[in-house]
């Protein structure tokens, strides 16, 4: 008789969202708030989830709650997102986002946390860094020119026409990835945060494409792709740049972001239609030399290698 041992622990997450008590829903009621009243200055409770959270995955960064006049002005920008987005965002986010909590000293721009009751995921929260945010277009450039040490070249992504080029739309554009990652584990599009073994062969939306959360069946295809980090210090030299990109068109993944890892394959790809196509934005990266454009890559929503993606979430938001 042959005996299966157990497959060993790859979640790291798993102890923590199984025992706080931010992972679980403390209020019975049904929400019936909108979900940009949901939004909330960063209390004792989270600060403590996010410490150990920051502990899990190297960061040494203690998140803060604002100011007072800070949070009030902010609360604004939430409301001019409400006012401003289609039915179907609202929908989804009144259903799927239980809290926003906003703060400084984060460690990164955004995280999301997943809410629990009777051993069920029901929705999540999210943390946003509003320190780190900034209007659309410049805060989606810096983040994306985090993965190379630049010299000569620029990178710029356009994901807002100028008029729109603001801080409400790049809060909202943070918002909806991290609200993507809440729908994957909600839906459970992807393996569940609790489980002590993530089994990305199975889950529905990363079976096609991923053995394990940061190895795809496409990573010998992607230019350097271990080297490739958001928010770290980059290994990657200009001479990369094209290369990576070029190189990302032989996969199924949108962006550069959502090739690192299978749970930002599925925030991005989500975040991708919703912005191209229900939200009708504009999505163009350049790189640049001395101010002249050398190179251009849209969106991978739209192409056909994110076809699967792209028919995905037409089905799941359409209908």
């Amino acid at each position: 008789i042959l005996e299966c041992s157990p497959k060993p622990s790859n979640n790291p997450y798993s102890i923590l969202n199984k025992t706080h008590k931010v992972s679980f829903l403390e209020n019975p009621k049904i929400l019936t708030n909108s979900w940009q009243e949901r939004t909330f200055n960063l209390n004792e409770n989270y600060v403590d989830y996010l410490k150990q959270l920051n502990q899990i995955d190297g960061f040494s960064e203690i998140p803060k709650p604002l100011d007072e006049i800070e949070f009030l002005r902010l609360q604004r920008e939430f409301l001019r997102i409400a006012n401003e987005e289609p039915i179907i965002l609202k929908k989804l986010k009144d259903k799927y986002i239980h809290w926003i909590f906003l703060c400084k000293n984060l460690g990164s721009t955004g995280i999301s946390g997943f809410i629990q009751k009777n051993n069920k995921f029901i929705g999540g929260f999210i943390v946003l860094d509003i320190k780190l945010i900034k209007n659309a277009n410049e805060w989606i450039s810096f983040k994306e020119s985090t993965v190379f040490s630049l010299k000569e070249l620029t990178i710029k992504i356009k994901i807002e026409n100028e008029n729109q080029n603001q801080l409400h739309n790049g809060i909202d554009y943070i918002l909806l990835h991290e609200l993507g990652h809440i729908v994957s584990v909600v839906e459970g599009y992807v393996p569940d945060f609790v489980s002590e073994y993530r089994d990305f062969t199975k889950a529905s939306f990363t079976k096609y494409d991923w053995l394990e959360e940061t190895r795809s069946i496409y990573d010998s295809k992607i230019h350097k792709r271990h080297e490739i980090k958001f928010y770290s210090k980059p290994s990657l030299q200009d001479a990369d740049v094209i290369p990576v990109y070029n190189s990302l068109e032989l996969t199924p993944f949108p962006t550069l972001y959502g090739a690192t890892n299978a749970d930002d394959h599925f925030a991005e790809s989500f975040l991708s239609y919703i912005h191209i196509y229900i939200k009708k934005k504009p999505w163009l990266l350049k790189v640049l030399k001395n101010s002249n454009v050398i190179y251009e890559i849209e969106n991978g929503i739209t192409k056909s290698r994110c076809k699967r993606e792209r028919e995905f979430f037409q089905k799941l938001l359409e209908n």
